[in-house]
């Protein structure tokens, strides 16, 4: 989905990654775990279930269980 995508949000995310290059803080971005520069994913998988989000800022637990494994498993991984 792109529909409905805040552009300013990309404009902070790069803002806080300027921020805290080069520091000891990790800064995660979700927007770059679910997105691409076609979108945003809306579904991981099939079915009604498989939807990542139930409102404008929270996870089924598809979209959470999506995400951690994102963030624990290396690069390439699934």
């Amino acid at each position: 989905m792109s529909a409905g995508l805040d552009p300013q949000y990309a404009d902070m995310e790069s803002h806080f990654k300027e921020v805290l290059a080069g520091t000891s803080v990790g800064y995660v971005s979700v927007r770059d775990l679910m997105c691409n520069a076609d979108g945003c994913l809306t579904h991981v998988g099939d079915g009604a279930d498989q939807i990542v989000s139930f409102d404008y800022g929270h996870f089924t637990t598809a979209g959470a269980a999506y995400v951690a494994k994102r963030l624990l498993l290396p690069s390439g991984h699934s």
